[in-house]
């Protein structure tokens, strides 16, 4: 027994034994393997894990004006930044924000707020100090290892050269967000610090201006801290520049529409609504308590010939540098409001962000009454000469065969119960008629119940369906039909019974541009262009080249781009949309009309006792229009309430210069708020006119002052050349004038 069992003990240690050789062989074997045999792929995978490629961010392309002048331009800048898993504990981070205060000139206070600021993203590395100095930047490179997780990043910074002017155009950027990782970070191969157009320009343009990243190469050490740039052609890429776009708009232009905008604003703001007018004189008599809000505006300048945009103004207005650095909650509804409110009109600020001209909807009052009037005499419901009967004192309209339970009633009136008599068409539109259009909407029902007459009218100018601008996020408008009104009454837009049907009383209020009608300004310009150019509906050009990356600058101007020099990658020539046919007498009786709404003191209609003057004669009493002679029409659009101090205010022209057939300009006024279209909007359309004859008159532009960062509004523009240029607002006190034009007595900016 005792011999067997040593030799189960001897066998088992045997076994034992052979176990541990061949394991030690097989470890032997791998270790010669690696050491000896390894393939140089192998060596390069190990190496690999060592290596880090750091991104080099790329230029981004420039945005030019019609002249070539650099509206969006970049600036190298170098900013620190921190891993956030290297700080999580707090004892860390309050040592390292201790000792990179002094480098950074950022109190750790400050750094520890940014940590905790919910707004940062927290998957990307924590900015601590935003265009820093050379010495601060090779101070920290050289003692990386002494500030663990800190990093010196190169970027560019975005410069908008004239802001906040033409910032509702050019736009901004922003960061990338979660529901854009997919899209542009796994597929497009940007990273998630990038920042991208989140409106205007920025956005309609980001392929084009977005510049490919380079990348370069480190050997990193067991802590991850880079310690060699490796070399050769694998191991380095240089970026590549975005492309550059150039604008139609001219920035002096520009700039007068948008403070002329804002003076009338401000002037405005500072009167009451009258209570009547004597419209041969222009006075006043009496005033109503409510002053005018004058919230906000629209001012667009168009070339009708080529569809080109030479200004486009918002107002309120905003200032791109806000967002070419984080902003917070707080400080983002201080300056731009509440985005969840449905509503920008009940923002205090008003929304600056919204771009008015393209997404702003409005009724247009009696700006309509072009399209009604091309409708009723190309489907033949009237001729030029007709003078319609008016019953009972030729200022309450009866609709007539009016059905029972009419939603919007059976009678209607001029405005102000003026008493036009039976005018023509000429005289009509001349003194703004209502009467007589709500006579044509009439018989456009009759002719057709559906409304097609007219609305087709509409449509082929444009009305409805976006311009096809490159702009972001524009608006299509609604012209009314009876699909819209089922569709509005669903959502509970109007009501049930509104809804049923589409009634004569739509089609009238449509003649005389109320209702459910909602028109962008750009669509309004737009369609006054079109008649303006003969009936050729153009998409509204907004940009006219991109050119290559690398043009050179103009010598001695090194704001300004050689465009003849540069590389022209793609131009964007002028679009049809489609042609509207109008005859060409009916075209001469409308534009008598309109030359008459601006310049015609008298129009003497049958049984009127008193002459009735163009409904903006008394705006425009000195202008010169031997020098430039322009065609127009006033609009004054109601709200619901009916309060003349929410009166929408419209005025929409076009000029021909003496001795052309050819428009030269097309001019659109829109201004919420603030009354009749010939005391607010027009004179805004007169000071263009005025500016826009003499070439040259416009005042050049200076780069931008610094934004304050402390301010308390979006944007401050600059202030007007003199006094004298709010001189066309018709604005008499020159205390008000100074008002207007945002200084005080003092000569200071009244911000």
């Amino acid at each position: 027994m005792v011999a067997m069992a040593g030799q189960t003990s001897g066998l088992r240690l045997g076994v034992l034994a052979l176990v541990v050789v061949s394991l030690f062989a097989a470890l032997f074997s791998r270790l010669w393997f690696l050491q000896v045999a390894a393939p140089p792929d192998l060596v390069q995978t190990v190496r690999s894990s060592h290596v880090k490629a750091v991104q080099i961010p790329a230029m981004r392309g420039r945005i030019l004006d019609g002249k070539g002048r650099i509206l969006a331009d970049n600036r190298r800048v170098l900013n620190i930044v921190v891993d956030r898993k290297a700080i999580q504990k707090r004892v860390v981070r309050t040592e390292l924000f201790g000792r990179l205060a002094g480098v950074i000139e950022v109190a750790p206070e400050d750094m520890e707020k940014k940590y905790k600021d919910k707004d940062l993203d927290p998957l990307l590395p924590l900015p601590l100090a935003h265009d820093v100095s050379e010495p601060q930047a090779a101070f920290l490179r050289e003692r990386l290892d002494d500030f663990t997780g800190v990093q010196v990043e190169e970027a560019w910074d975005r410069v908008y050269r004239f802001a906040p002017l033409a910032s509702n155009i050019i736009g901004f950027l922003g960061r990338i967000n979660k529901d854009e990782i997919a899209t542009l970070v796994d597929q497009k191969g940007y990273l998630r610090s990038d920042l991208v157009g989140r409106s205007g320009i920025e956005q309609q343009f980001e392929d084009v201006l977005r510049g490919r990243p380079g990348f370069q190469k480190y050997e990193r050490d067991a802590a991850g801290q880079p310690i060699a740039q490796l070399q050769g052609p694998e191991n380095r890429q240089d970026p590549t520049a975005g492309n550059d776009v150039q604008l139609t708009v001219d920035i002096e232009v520009q700039q007068y529409a948008e403070q002329i905008l804002d003076a009338e604003l401000r002037n405005r703001r500072l009167q009451r609504p009258p209570r009547s007018q004597n419209l041969i004189t222009g006075d006043f008599t009496g005033t109503i308590k409510q002053p005018f809000a004058a919230p906000a505006g629209s001012l667009v300048v168009l070339e009708p010939m080529t569809g080109r945009v030479v200004a486009m103004a918002s107002n309120p207005p905003y200032d791109n540098r806000w967002f070419t650095e984080p902003l917070t909650n707080e400080k983002f509804k201080q300056l731009f409001g509440d985005v969840k409110i449905k509503n920008a009109a009940d923002d205090p600020t008003h929304f600056p962000l919204l771009n008015r001209p393209v997404q702003g909807l409005y009724q247009i009052g009696s700006t309509m009454k072009l399209f009604t009037a091309i409708a009723s005499l190309q489907s033949g419901v009237i001729s030029p000469e007709d003078r319609p009967k008016v019953e009972n004192s030729h200022w309450l309209y009866e609709i007539p065969e009016c059905p029972p339970g009419e939603p919007s009633g059976c009678t209607r009136q001029n405005a102000g119960g003026a008493k036009y008599g039976r005018p023509n068409l000429v005289e009509a539109l001349t003194a703004s008629s209502d009467a007589y259009f709500y006579n044509l909407g009439a018989q456009l029902w009759q002719r057709d119940s559906t409304g097609d007459i007219l609305q087709k009218e509409l449509h082929s100018f444009g009305f409805g369906s976006a311009s096809g601008i490159a702009l972001p996020n524009e608006a299509s408008g609604y012209v009314p039909d009876k699909a819209l009104k089922r569709r509005f009454a669903e959502n509970k837009v109007i009501s049930k019974i509104e809804g049923n049907d589409y009634y004569i009383g739509d089609n009238i209020n449509l003649a005389i541009g109320q209702g459910l009608l909602a028109v962008t300004p750009l669509q309004l310009a737009n369609a006054y262009a079109t008649f303006a150019n003969g009936g050729n509906l153009l998409t509204p050009t907004i940009a006219t080249h991109v050119y290559a990356a690398g043009g050179p600058r103009v010598e001695d101007q090194p704001y300004v781009l050689d465009t003849a020099k540069a590389e022209t990658l793609q131009t964007f020539d002028p679009v049809s949309r489609g042609e509207v046919a109008v005859d060409d007498n009916f075209r001469a009786d409308i534009m008598q009309g309109l030359q008459g709404v601006t310049q015609n003191c008298c129009v003497n209609s049958l049984d009127v006792g008193f002459p009735r003057p163009g409904t903006a004669y008394s705006t425009f009493k000195g202008y010169d229009y031997e020098a430039y002679p322009i065609f127009g029409k006033t609009g004054t659009a109601q709200d619901k309430d009916k309060l003349d101090w929410k009166d929408t205010s419209l005025f929409s022209a076009f000029g021909i210069p003496p001795g052309q057939t050819d428009p030269q300009f097309q001019v659109t006024a829109i201004i919420e708020q603030a009354g009749f279209g010939s005391g607010s909007a027009a004179p805004v359309v007169r000071c263009m006119f005025e500016k826009l004859a003499t070439p040259g008159s416009f005042a050049p532009v200076k780069q931008s002052d610094e934004l304050k960062r402390t301010q308390s509004k979006a944007a401050i523009l600059p202030p007007l050349a003199s006094v004298d240029e709010a001189a066309c607002l018709h604005v008499q006190d020159d205390d008000i004038r100074q008002a207007a034009i945002g200084k005080t007595k003092s000569g200071g900016r009244n911000d």
